[in-house]
């Protein structure tokens, strides 16, 4: 949902509905808060992430493993890869119960074109690529690097070389630790969902 606080830096009168007047202009529009409008905006942009899912999508060379097929044996099956080279928890949310949604703001550092659609084109080299935002696609594109996001911090994750660096540590300074790299090569905002408070919708307030 659009914020209903974000307003046009100095100038309160100029908000969502604003920006959804002449959004192809005014989606770049840098908020009081910070954040672009396009982040804080997103309906009035456009930007509205398809809960339903994809009639196109199938395992890749198998045109009869669709949706469907996913749904009938989820989670194991949501990491599946498409032919159009999408994991399975992207393109089949509702096969999936995908919880967490990606960003319809985030871009790649620079480069406005490259969204969580093109991070799920190419995940495996993809998914470390830094946002204009400052957090990694791995963060704010779950379902395209392929990762269920889990509602409860795991108790066995710990940050790379030091057991004692917990989900409980991560908590105590996030969102700052929260793009920290685990032992089991995954990041605290995948294992630590609950310390990161990694939820389904953009947050309105942050910059």
């Amino acid at each position: 949902h659009d914020s209903t606080s974000w307003f046009k830096k100095d100038d309160p009168s100029k908000n969502c509905a604003w920006v959804s007047a002449f959004s192809d202009a005014r989606c770049d529009t840098k908020g009081d808060d910070g954040t672009l409008a396009s982040y804080s905006c997103p309906s009035a942009c456009g930007l509205v992430v398809s809960a339903q899912d994809s009639d196109e999508w199938y395992k890749t060379g198998d045109s009869s493993k669709d949706c469907s097929w996913v749904a009938e044996f989820s989670p194991q099956r949501c990491d599946a890869k498409g032919e159009d080279r999408t994991y399975a928890s992207y393109s089949c949310p509702q096969a999936c119960s995908t919880t967490c949604h990606d960003s319809t703001s985030w871009f790649k550092k620079d480069d406005p074109s490259k969204n969580c659609a093109w991070v799920s084109a190419f995940s495996d080299a993809r998914c470390d690529t830094k946002g204009d935002d400052g957090t990694l696609a791995s963060y704010s594109c779950p379902s395209a690097c392929g990762l269920v996001v889990s509602a409860q911090d795991s108790d066995e994750w710990y940050k790379t070389g030091d057991s004692s660096k917990d989900c409980s540590w991560v908590a105590e300074f996030s969102p700052q630790r929260c793009d920290a790299k685990g032992e089991d090569r995954t990041y605290a905002s995948y294992s630590c969902p609950q310390a990161c408070s990694t939820t389904c919708h953009d947050s309105t307030s942050w910059f």
